[in-house]
């Protein structure tokens, strides 16, 4: 992804007409410019339900998103699956995932709310579900 900020730094100089000495030297000027990405809050209220084979997340909406990265995540780390959500999405389902689950293991959903352009995150939401 992009920087969430960034500092530019541009430096002018005048030069006086060639062969023209009526124009005196003088120092460049430097103008200094910083730019942050707004920041995105992180979205709260992240649940799980299981319904047959599927899992249904939900969560409250935040401001200033352009939409949702939902993740899972099994005891060993490893993403077990990921989907994008709409910007006015507070839900996604994982269809037939039951299938990638083992029964007894402790699951971790996280849920990220992303920028414009990429240019900024969320921290991420989580929870955790036991799958029986």
């Amino acid at each position: 992804s992009a920087a969430d900020s960034a500092n530019f730094s541009i430096t002018v100089y005048a030069y006086p007409p060639e062969d023209d000495f009526r124009y005196k030297s003088s120092e460049p000027a430097s103008y200094s410019l910083s730019y942050s990405a707004p920041q995105i809050d992180t979205p709260t209220g992240v649940s799980a339900v299981m319904g047959g084979a599927d899992l249904t997340v939900t969560w409250n909406d935040v401001n200033g998103e352009t939409g949702y990265t939902v993740t899972v995540t099994g005891p060993d780390g490893a993403t077990v699956s990921s989907v994008q959500a709409s910007e006015d999405g507070t839900s996604a389902t994982f269809y037939g995932i039951g299938s990638k689950l083992t029964s007894g293991a402790t699951y971790t959903i996280s849920v990220i709310a992303n920028g414009g352009g990429g240019m900024s995150t969320s921290a991420a939401a989580t929870a955790t579900f036991t799958y029986q």
